[in-house]
């Protein structure tokens, strides 16, 4: 049997039966070091905080969990701040702002990072580099998102563009 990471999915090697060609699944030594810190009780954040990219964890309603220093740095909202907001609200989207206020203003049904983070948590599948823009007071924010189902949230990573 061939071996991979369940989580990276690296080549771990065979395993017997040699002669059976399917797929099993165990942990590689990067990923039970990495996956212990968590298990020792590393915040989310701090997890968050070892990608490069503006990370946020979103509830299954479009809540802010946590955010990573470059996501805070690329909104410019702290991570104190961002949490259990509504990712409109959150991003500083204007039409959060409008009387039916986040998700629930005509706006919301053709906003690309709400589409991509509830369509990820409805199905589990993942979406990659997605066109998508937040109009805000300062101007329109251009960027590309990616979603991840992590059990009971979403990973959202924002690429700024321009």
């Amino acid at each position: 049997m061939k071996a991979v990471c369940s989580f990276c999915e690296k080549d771990l090697g065979t395993r017997e039966p040699l002669d059976d060609h399917s797929v099993t699944h165990g942990m590689c030594e990067d990923c039970y070091d990495h996956f212990g810190e968590q298990w020792d009780g590393m915040q989310l954040g701090e997890y968050l905080d070892r990608f490069d990219a503006p990370v946020a964890a979103m509830t299954p309603e479009g809540r802010v969990i946590a955010i990573n220093a470059a996501m805070a740095a690329a909104t410019g909202v702290h991570s104190r701040d961002a949490a259990g907001l509504l990712g409109g609200e959150f991003m500083e989207c204007v039409n959060s702002r409008l009387p039916d206020r986040c998700g629930h203003t005509v706006h919301c049904t053709s906003c690309a990072v709400r589409n991509a983070v509830e369509g990820t948590m409805a199905t589990g599948e993942p979406t990659e580099s997605i066109p998508a823009w937040v109009d805000r007071d300062g101007g329109r924010l251009d960027m590309l998102i990616s979603t991840t189902k992590q059990g009971e949230w979403v990973q959202l990573v924002i690429e700024p563009v321009g």
